[in-house]
């Protein structure tokens, strides 16, 4: 069955009633899936540093379910990621806008993990859906304004797993207790092959 396009006022009502342990858990599943594409957009312009990203989303992973921060180094891995994110003015890749949505995702989990606004969380799901969206134009050559360009850009197999796997990670917080169990279910990326979500 097809979903229907992402929409970020009714992800906020949900995510909102959330315990924020689980709120910060479904944000670090999202950040997990990104990662992928920015390590594609490192091996294709020879620039960034994927492991930076990755070891601030494993620092917020390891804060689960009961783990307190440091708000020191929350700063300290921020400042880190911010400085990874590419200008697009300085790279011809096609991939530069996935690589800076990562970077502002990642950003948004740590912003979370010092503020607790459920509003990061669903900024993080945001990009995930948004860089698609883009991927999918540049990749498919869509015409920007054809009459059929959001139904195509949502029936698309990317967009469609991203919007299934955010279905199954909500539905799976919203009715279980956050366990290691539960953690290892939103953590496993396995059926991505070790691509990020755009499959590169």
């Amino acid at each position: 069955m097809s979903l229907r396009p992402f929409n970020s006022a009714a992800m906020l009502v949900r995510i909102r009633r959330l315990p924020s342990v689980a709120q910060l858990a479904f944000g670090c599943a999202c950040c997990q899936r990104l990662l992928p594409n920015f390590f594609a957009f490192e091996q294709a312009t020879g620039w960034g540093e994927v492991a930076v990203l990755r070891n601030a989303v494993e620092y917020v992973w390891n804060l689960l379910p009961f783990g307190v921060a440091e708000a020191n180094q929350v700063h300290q891995h921020i400042e880190r990621c911010e400085a990874l994110a590419p200008r697009s003015d300085d790279f011809d890749s096609l991939l530069v806008t996935a690589a800076q949505d990562v970077c502002f995702s990642v950003c948004s989990l740590l912003d979370f993990v010092l503020h607790g606004d459920p509003k990061s969380i669903v900024q993080i799901a945001t990009y995930a859906t948004d860089s698609i969206d883009l991927f999918v134009q540049e990749t498919e050559n869509m015409a920007p304004g054809a009459s059929d360009l959001e139904h195509r850009i949502l029936m698309n197999p990317l967009m469609q797993k991203e919007l299934k796997r955010q279905e199954a990670d909500l539905v799976l917080l919203e009715n279980t207790p956050l366990t290691d169990v539960v953690i290892g279910k939103l953590k496993d990326v396995r059926d991505y092959d070790g691509l990020g979500n755009l499959g590169v």
